[in-house]
């Protein structure tokens, strides 16, 4: 085959005959073809099609509350026509039962503008699968894009295959407590079918009661059922005198007891002192105190947790007013504590011991209020903790309670 001319030699020859001209032409485009070449050829890739259309991503995610499946497309180099991606999910249950769910979804792509730029699509469809609903299944799928003449296929990624455990959404239930259902929990319950359990805090069907918490030994089991339960109430009771409590004091609260129970006591209970504060009106103080349980308090000898008024045992609670428990007064008056506190109790034996009797005593005390330090009575670290003048607080009279 004959070899092409170079590109000048084929411009001269379609120039007129006159021998002087032509030769004056070719100097002049000797110098330059190759450049005339590089030109053309970049005319002629600029006319070449788009790059391919794609899809860059195709994920599945499930929801089994409703038995769905929503499906998220992402791709690009699209032309400005309409594309659609059509699919097939296919779901194989734990059951062994193996179901497709086929559909698609279409749009314009976006930012593509007809022979200037191709552009982008991001779509999001839900599908329907009712075999998710309280089984466990893997999803796999592929999705095909269609746009002018150009198809493309990938797989349905979630990565690409998982596994979708519904029993684990408690469908019968919007505002689970636990997952998933069946499943033995830390404080020894089961999580229901419909993800509630004894000791999430809401009294559920077949509950009598639900605290909440784990503590097996208070007034509500930790099978959810409710013990028979008795108050005990001392004062108002003002051992202290006529003391004013200021935000910021550390207020102490403790009690001690004697029973003749001889299998378990727990006791719950709280000091609360109110009064009238200096900026006018009246406020409260409230400390909580740990809840206990004495194993067969019949056999001291002495009170418990401890008969010693000065010792770290004889308090169950102290508040920081206004740090650790609610301002008073305002944030800035006093409270008047002349008229005492009281001391309140709930308390059970377990099991229930018929003619069994318990006889408390309570204190308080508020450092600061005396002139002393300011001290967390409970704050072993303080050294202040240990003075009489300091946390020796006085016991109040006693009475005896049936519990």
């Amino acid at each position: 085959m004959k070899p092409a001319a170079p590109l000048h030699r084929s411009v001269i020859a379609l120039l007129p005959t006159r021998p002087a001209f032509r030769a004056m032409l070719a100097g002049m485009l000797r110098g330059f073809g190759s450049r005339l070449t590089t030109l053309f050829a970049l005319v002629a890739l600029s006319a070449t099609p788009a790059l391919a259309h794609h899809i860059d991503s195709a994920i599945a995610t499930p929801d089994c509350t409703s038995s769905t499946i929503a499906l998220h497309f992402t791709g690009g180099e699209l032309e400005n026509l309409p594309f659609t991606v059509t699919y097939s999910v296919t779901a194989l249950c734990t059951d062994g039962s193996v179901n497709s769910f086929p559909g698609s979804v279409s749009g314009m792509p976006i930012g593509a503008i007809q022979g200037q730029f191709v552009g982008t699509f991001d779509v999001t469809v839900t599908q329907s699968v009712p075999l998710l609903a309280g089984r466990s299944c893997s999803i796999t799928g592929t999705a095909t894009l269609v746009n002018g003449n150009t198809v493309n296929v990938t797989n349905i990624t979630g990565s690409s295959q998982f596994q979708v455990d519904c029993t684990e959404t408690c469908m019968g239930n919007p505002h689970p407590t636990c997952m998933p259902a069946g499943g033995t929990l830390p404080n020894g319950n089961v999580c229901r079918a419909d993800c509630t359990f004894c000791g999430d805090g809401i009294v559920n069907d077949g509950e009598q009661c639900d605290d909440g918490n784990s503590i097996d030994s208070d007034s509500c089991t930790n099978q959810c059922i409710s013990r028979s339960t008795k108050s005990a109430l001392i004062g108002p009771s003002s051992m202290e005198g006529a003391i004013k409590i200021s935000n910021g004091d550390w207020v102490n609260g403790g009690y001690s007891l004697k029973s003749n129970v001889k299998t378990d006591l727990t006791v719950m209970g709280q000091v609360t002192i109110t009064g009238k504060c200096s900026n006018g009106g009246t406020d409260t103080v409230i400390v909580p105190l740990a809840t206990m349980t004495f194993h067969n308090p019949a056999g001291a000898k002495d009170w418990l947790p401890t008969g010693d008024a000065n010792s770290v045992l004889s308090w169950q609670g102290s508040v920081k007013v206004g740090v650790t428990s609610p301002a008073i007064c305002g944030g800035v008056g006093k409270l008047d504590a002349s008229k005492g506190a009281v001391f309140t109790a709930t308390m059970f034996a377990t099991p229930p011991q018929p003619g069994a009797l318990v006889t408390f005593r309570f204190k308080y005390r508020d450092p600061a209020a005396k002139g002393k330090p300011n001290t967390n009575c409970l704050d072993t670290s303080d050294p202040n903790r240990s003075k009489a003048d300091v946390c020796g607080a006085s016991w109040s009279e006693t009475k005896t309670f049936d519990p």
